[in-house]
Order: C-alpha cells, then structure tokens, then sequence
C-alpha cells in the first residue's frame, strides 16, 4: 500500500510544470566601483514572449517590504518590459552620499520578473502565475583602498578549533567562498 502512495506522490511531483524565472541577469553579483559614473547590468530573456521586470536595491537583507529610501544608487530604468529572446540593460547610478572609504559597502540589488497575462487559447479554467525575484549582491568598492580583492585572499586566517572552523579576513573587502573542500 505505502509503495501504490509513493509512485502516486512520485508522478504528482514530475507531472508539474516546474516555475522559472523569465528573465536572467548576466552575472552573479554586481561590483560598483566608486569612480565610475554608471555600472550596467544585463538581463536576458530566453522565452518565446516578454516580460516586465522591476528592480531596486535595498541596504539591508531583509526579506519583507522593499526598504529603498535609504540607499544612494538609483536604477534605470526601474521597471521595463523585456521582448521575448532579447537582452536589455540597466544602468545603477551613485548618487553621491557619504559612504564608508576604507571598506567595501554592502547592497541588495533585486529583480522581480513578473511572467504577462496568458492568452485567451493559452488559459485553463484555473491558472497560477508567479513572479521570481532573484537577488544579487551589490558591493560599493572605493576606489583608494590599499589592498586588493587578491590581498584580501591572501591575507585570511582560517583556523581549525575541534570541528569549528574559523575564518578572519583582516581587509575591508568582503570575500564570498563558492566551495570550500
């Protein structure tokens, strides 16, 4: 009886259309140097048809309401359609407030990739649509900082202690491990 429930639970779970964004963005993190005008980033949709897409940076990590007023970039532009099989880009802007000089800050960049309404022939008695919002990191990097992204690498500690490992990065660069073996 347990194994006619799992195939049952199994073939629910592979009959799903699976959910994806339209929309990807070229990149997987944004880097802003402090002595350029304009950082671009590039979207791309793959898809048979367009999509409209909002995005905005945020300062903290918060997964709740877009908390936008406090931050010193602006997007352009902030919301747009993107044709189907086509690519498109946003410029961030530094609007010039006050930000720490010798380390790296800190953003949230965020796209939300809201699919379009299906058409007449396309539509089922019931449908669900879901929009994707993929976020990235955005650095604000000064430009007159003494080290480098490969001194900051260098220069980390990693020390074992039983089966903790700790790491301290004594620059002001953040550092992200993709894998560690």
């Amino acid at each position: 009886m347990r194994i006619k429930y799992l195939w049952t639970l199994l073939i629910g779970v592979f009959t799903f259309t699976t959910a994806h964004a339209n929309v990807v963005i070229t990149g997987t993190r944004v880097v802003y140097p402090a002595d350029k005008k304009v950082v671009s980033v590039e979207l791309e949709n793959k898809q048979a048809r367009p999509a409209l897409v909002q995005a905005w940076i945020e300062k903290d990590n918060s997964a709740g309401a877009q908390n936008i007023t406090s931050v010193p970039f602006s997007i352009n532009p902030p919301m747009t359609r993107v044709e189907a099989n086509s690519r498109h880009t946003l410029r961030i802007r530094y609007t010039g407030e006050k930000l720490a000089q010798d380390r790296e800050t800190l953003f949230y960049f965020n796209l939300l990739d809201i699919p379009p309404k299906p058409k007449a022939e396309e539509k089922a008695d019931s449908y669900m649509q879901l929009t994707v919002r993929n976020r990235l990191k955005l650095f604000f990097r000064p430009h007159n900082l003494p080290y480098t992204v490969h001194d900051a690498y260098t220069k980390t500690v990693w020390q074992l202690d039983g089966s903790v490992l700790r790491v301290h990065n004594p620059e002001h660069l953040i550092i992200l491990l993709m894998k560690m073996s």
